[in-house]
């Protein structure tokens, strides 16, 4: 198994931090991995980084997708209030798989399987499954807190009844757009 990298942003792009994932790590990281049979052969990129806000991840984790491809590994981004994943971080600039708004957002640890997270709207559920405890830790409390955040907006960007114009009475009586009559 070769070494993995994983890149962590902290307050500033220049404090970059490195973590090697060494071989003497291996058999604790396959105990939490998912089992690769069927998945597509896409380079597995492990890659982590928190972006300049603390709640804003954006990680390579799991998703389940259905019953004949299974768990593939998807870049998932957490970004203003939208979580959104892509086939891989490579492939971005082509655009997200599929994107939802946190406002409504239902999100719940798994049960059982204490990698595994599931964010829903309506009939819509994402199943991520991530590497670590600690990392499913991190990324529920950001998902919290980009939730509250987006209720926040969307209850403020609500329209509010506006009040009733007062127009003179000049402007009532022009000659564009009141036709006075003759009796």
């Amino acid at each position: 198994m070769h070494d993995k990298e994983r890149y962590y942003h902290g307050e500033s792009s220049e404090q970059q931090h490195k973590m090697t994932d060494g071989a003497s790590n291996e058999s604790l990281l396959s105990e939490d991995l998912v089992d690769d049979e069927g998945e597509d052969d896409d380079e597995f990129d492990d890659n982590a980084e928190e972006t300049e806000r603390e709640d804003e991840l954006e990680e390579t984790m799991s998703k389940w997708t259905n019953y004949i491809h299974g768990w593939q590994d998807r870049w998932v981004v957490l970004k203003n209030g939208t979580l959104s994943y892509f086939k891989s971080r490579h492939e971005m600039q082509s655009g997200c798989r599929g994107s939802m708004s946190l406002a409504r957002a239902v999100i719940e640890v798994h049960e059982f399987d204490h990698l595994r997270f599931d964010v829903s709207i309506n009939d819509s559920v994402w199943y991520l499954r991530v590497k670590s405890r600690d990392s499913r830790q991190r990324w529920i409390e950001c998902l919290e807190s980009q939730k509250a955040m987006a209720e926040a907006e969307s209850t403020s960007l609500q329209r509010h009844g506006s009040m009733v114009s007062l127009h003179s009475g000049a402007s009532l009586t022009s000659s564009s757009s009141f036709k006075v009559s003759q009796t």
